[in-house]
């Protein structure tokens, strides 16, 4: 009988490269995207092993792991924390294996796996890289040295695992050719930049290809369909493709998220010149003149949840209602920006749609939301794609952040190294974002 494998993460790339690595290895896998799959998961199991995140939608990861042990008395399921909110975890103990990756967003995975062994000599820890070394083999030879160790054997596993993680069909396209970072001269060749991770950090670092393009590289974007049009505007792109092959012959390839690091980027060098990115020239002109009006208005643009699958936008995102102050200020004009399942909220704070014009129904890329955003005098978002979006094409842009922000937003500041034209906002108590929204409404009855 096939052993069996449960793996629990809201990243779709990451449970698809855990299930790859399994199924390899003879298990039969049970993929769930979040805590109330997970729980439902578990009434096909026993499970040999099962994955599971800590920070997942719906269900705290914490309470699944309980919820396993109140449920699975018991065999013994060892416990994969895949998040950089592990070290918040530590004290309450329970865990038998922590998986970092070294190039995580929240932090730096490498700092995180030194504040963990300071807390516990024995927690068994693996640090992967998401950069990875395919040809080494060392990773999978020591993810099979894991799920090899009999159950609860004490032991430290304190390796770099080279790996490649976040197994997406762009990181699948361009496999069999080598992965530059900056080392070798890439003038005359042809380099695939894959954007491997969310639609913000591809828009923040698309800034990198003309850096590449002024090396003498000719470079192609593998990315989602809806970045494919924007993506094309940036200088020194020869084709843009969502296709899983590219449509190029090429020489090497790097993850878009990896060019600071192959450029050697440091706070005083960051590329900020901008916009970098450009709207559609055509569909800019309709939007400017179709949000004329006889009066002349501040016209904003407001967007307030982010992407509900990515593991911080409990924090980063707020409800609608919250705009309420916002709306009293009758010099502007309102434009809702915002896409997704938090769209239909709208009518929470703006019923009768008298404030809060939306149009984002015609929206059907980045491309056309760029467009829009060119006709508006300034964006209001909390930290999602718009928010880059906005600082990209050079538009006036106040971002909205938690008390603990993605480290590129970095603290203590109220402007941004990426972004000249961005005004950083942030909270200075967890989750209380109503003094946020009074320093905005002051700050644009002041523009008004």
């Amino acid at each position: 009988m096939p052993r069996k494998a449960l793996v629990v993460d809201s990243d779709f790339f990451f449970v698809e490269f855990l299930v790859a690595l399994l199924e390899k290895r003879g298990y039969q896998v049970r993929k769930a995207y979040d805590g109330k799959q997970g729980i439902a998961a578990l009434e096909e199991g026993p499970y040999d092993i099962i994955f599971a995140e800590l920070v997942m939608p719906k269900v705290n990861g914490r309470q699944f792991f309980e919820f396993i042990r109140r449920k699975f008395n018991g065999p013994y399921f060892p416990i994969v924390a895949l998040s950089g909110t592990v070290i918040e975890q530590m004290d309450e103990g329970g865990f038998d294996l922590a998986i970092l990756d070294m190039h995580m967003p929240e932090m730096d995975g490498v700092a995180l796996a030194r504040q963990i062994r300071e807390r516990t000599a024995t927690l068994p820890l693996v640090l992967f890289s998401s950069l990875g070394r395919r040809e080494t083999g060392d990773g999978e030879r020591l993810f099979d040295a894991y799920l090899a160790k009999p159950i609860r054997q004490s032991h430290l596993f304190d390796t770099l695992v080279g790996l490649l993680a976040h197994e997406a069909p762009k990181a699948q396209a361009v496999t069999g050719k080598p992965l530059w970072l900056g080392g070798e001269d890439v003038a005359g060749k042809t380099v695939i930049v894959y954007a491997e991770q969310g639609f913000g950090d591809a828009i923040q670092m698309a800034r990198y290809v003309p850096l590449l393009a002024a090396r003498g590289a000719e470079t192609a974007i593998a990315c989602a369909p809806a970045l494919e049009q924007l993506l094309a505007s940036v200088a020194g792109v020869r084709a843009v493709f969502s296709s899983r092959e590219p449509p190029i012959a090429f020489d090497c390839h790097v993850p878009i998220m990896s060019l600071p690091r192959a450029f050697r980027t440091t706070l005083a060098s960051v590329p900020s010149q901008v916009p970098y990115l450009h709207a559609p020239k055509l569909a800019a002109a309709r939007w400017r003149e179709r949000l004329e009006t006889p009066r002349p208005q501040r016209k904003v643009g407001l967007a307030w949840a982010g992407n509900p699958r990515h593991k911080r936008d409990r924090i980063r995102s707020l409800p609608v209602e919250a705009y309420a102050p916002l709306l009293a200020i009758r010099e502007c004009s309102f434009f809702s920006l915002q896409k997704g399942d938090a769209a239909g909220s709208l009518a929470k704070v703006d019923a009768l749609g008298g404030r809060i014009v939306d149009y984002t129904a015609e929206l059907e890329s980045f491309a056309d939301t760029a467009a829009l955003v060119s006709a508006l005098d300034l964006v209001i978002t909390v930290d999602t794609a718009i928010a880059h979006l906005a600082g990209a094409l050079g538009k006036p842009v106040w971002i909205l952040l938690p008390l603990a922000p993605d480290s590129r937003w970095m603290t203590a500041r109220a402007d941004s190294p990426w972004y000249p034209s961005a005004r950083l906002f942030r909270q200075r108590q967890r989750g209380d974002w109503e003094p946020v929204i009074q320093a905005v409404a002051g700050e644009l009855e002041r523009l008004s």
